[in-house]
């Protein structure tokens, strides 16, 4: 999920050069993952990303709504920000697979991720997720993006947040198409145990260690 190259047309080469470094200087992005201005540029900035929501172009794009507008994905996430617009990642099988580093999860949540909504979780990467208080969601068996026809003019709302407890660990998501009609799919929070709940109630480990000290 991040990228270990800071490289040319990428959000941090372009932050970088604006702060009048020299390139040779840029090291790597996890030599900067202290810097959370690196971190969120760093999100989502593999140049072999395959984003669904634009098929033909690979790297770190998205499309922008209600805009229709194809731009970098950090640069969409804060217009989100600004505009008060919460985003979920619908992904597919083993998300998070990979080298599961804590500042894969604490990227997403820098630039306005809130939930992941996967078929599958890689196990460590799943409990980075819950630390830095995001919702790991995960599809019942036989949906997904395919299954569902997910298209990327969809909108999302998420029911029942309020409502997880050790015992209930189903959410509501509501899928919104262009045409009106509003599919409902049941997701299952992948809270584990009653521990992981606790910390994505409270925003994550670091929150709930300062609220219990």
């Amino acid at each position: 999920m991040i990228s270990s190259v800071i490289t040319k047309g990428t959000a941090a080469w372009d932050y970088l050069t604006n702060l009048g470094l020299d390139s040779k200087d840029f090291n790597n992005y996890l030599t900067r993952r202290a810097n959370h201005e690196i971190v969120e540029r760093s999100t989502f900035a593999s140049l072999r990303l395959r984003n669904l929501m634009v098929p033909n172009q690979e790297g770190s794009f998205t499309v922008k709504y209600p805009e229709n507008k194809v731009m970098r994905i950090y640069e969409a996430a804060i217009q989100y920000k600004k505009d008060k617009k919460e985003i979920i990642v619908i992904a597919g099988e083993n998300y998070g697979c990979g080298s599961s580093r804590d500042v894969a999860a604490k990227g997403p949540l820098l630039i306005g991720v809130r939930a992941i909504v996967a078929k599958g979780f890689e196990r460590i990467h799943r409990s980075n997720l819950i630390g830095m208080g995001l919702l790991p969601l995960e599809f019942e068996n036989g949906q997904g993006i395919n299954e569902l026809k997910i298209e990327s003019s969809d909108q999302f709302s998420l029911l029942g947040l309020n409502d997880i407890t050790n015992e209930n660990k189903k959410v509501l998501m509501k899928i919104h198409k262009q045409t009106g009609d509003i599919i409902e799919v049941t997701l299952n929070a992948r809270l584990d145990v009653p521990e992981e709940v606790n910390f994505w109630k409270n925003g994550g480990i670091l929150p709930t260690a300062y609220k219990e000290a």
